[in-house]
């Protein structure tokens, strides 16, 4: 006679209760990228910003000579809300030259010129090489200044030649709190004695710290 099937056993639960999510370690079982918003890019700063927005402004969008990184700061207190966080100055020579016994400053022929592009703090270092041309054999000063619109806004560098044919580079730096936007920034120079001098080689870099 056939042996009778034993029932099959049923299945033992557990009960189980509800994790508690601030002490459990979840692992995510799927794709959950998020993308993020993209960075703007152009030749202008938004002109309704949010706070902690980004943007980064260029001279340029198909060749661009420069590219600054902004944060805008809606809690500061200064004017100027976009604060720089990133990227390489303006650089512009070494390029001019001018021999002159100019006893006012004279701007270098085919020197350094760039315009400022925001109003708002800026940073600038700056230099260029001088040397008596000869003409004179006692002991002078020879000057480089800093403009930013025509206005002298830098110490001047100064070198003193003691000798026939000496030189040497000028090299300085300066803070431009407060600088208008549209000013040229260039770098004349003058002699202390109405004596010929040459200057060769101007050069400067400058770069924003905040801007409007």
């Amino acid at each position: 006679m056939a042996k009778a099937k034993a029932a099959p056993l049923a299945p033992i639960v557990d009960p189980q209760t509800a994790p508690s999510p601030a002490s459990t370690y979840w692992v995510p079982v799927g794709p959950s990228i998020i993308p993020a918003p993209a960075l703007g890019y152009g030749t202008t700063l938004p002109g309704s910003p949010v706070d902690g927005q980004e943007y980064v402004l260029v001279d340029s969008t198909t060749n661009p000579s420069y590219q600054w990184r902004f944060r805008y700061n809606a809690s500061s207190t200064s004017a100027y809300k976009w604060e720089f966080v990133g990227g390489a100055p303006i650089v512009a020579g070494p390029s001019g030259s001018i021999t002159t016994s100019s006893t006012t400053a004279v701007v270098f022929t085919g020197g350094p010129d760039v315009v400022v592009p925001r109003p708002g703090d800026y940073d600038l270092v700056f230099g260029a090489n001088a040397q008596n041309n000869g003409g004179f054999s006692g002991v002078y000063q020879m000057f480089l200044y800093s403009f930013v619109g025509g206005v002298n806004v830098a110490p001047n560098l100064i070198f003193t030649a003691v000798a026939q044919y000496n030189g040497g580079e000028l090299v300085g730096g300066k803070s431009l709190p407060g600088v208008a936007a549209g000013g040229h920034v260039t770098l004349p120079v003058a002699v202390q004695v109405a004596e010929p001098s040459t200057f060769t080689n101007g050069w400067f870099r400058l770069t924003p710290r905040r801007v409007s």
